[in-house]
């Protein structure tokens, strides 16, 4: 059993590679009353591979972006494979959630509960 899953810890590690030109876009809202929220800012930490002769993450970028008055926001990387989300607005607790990028467009909704 121990082998299986180091074959399959192996494989799932060395078959990730690095999406290029990819776009984040989502919609934050109320956990509340399902409103926009508007001024929210979202920081984004992006992982990438580069050249990494050993699958580790070779570097990573950071950009924030502030959602609009629609609750909406877009963020394009020229390249990764992983992101760190953190989303902070006064007046609601705080989010940080990771996920790995598989495809150029990535949709990612959030709602905030109300402190």
């Amino acid at each position: 059993m121990k082998k299986i899953f180091l074959i399959l810890l192996v494989c799932f590690t060395s078959c990730q590679s690095d999406v290029e030109n990819f776009k984040i876009k989502g919609v934050i809202t109320s956990e509340e009353n399902g409103y926009p929220i508007e001024e929210v800012g979202i920081t984004f930490i992006c992982w990438y591979y580069g050249n990494s002769p050993d699958q580790s993450y070779s570097g990573q970028e950071t950009k924030k972006v502030f959602s609009n008055e629609h609750g909406e926001y877009e963020i394009i990387f020229d390249k990764g494979s992983f992101v760190e989300i953190k989303i902070d607005h006064n007046g609601f607790s705080s989010i940080h959630e990771t996920t790995y990028i598989n495809d150029k467009s990535n949709s990612l909704n959030f709602k905030m509960k109300p402190e």
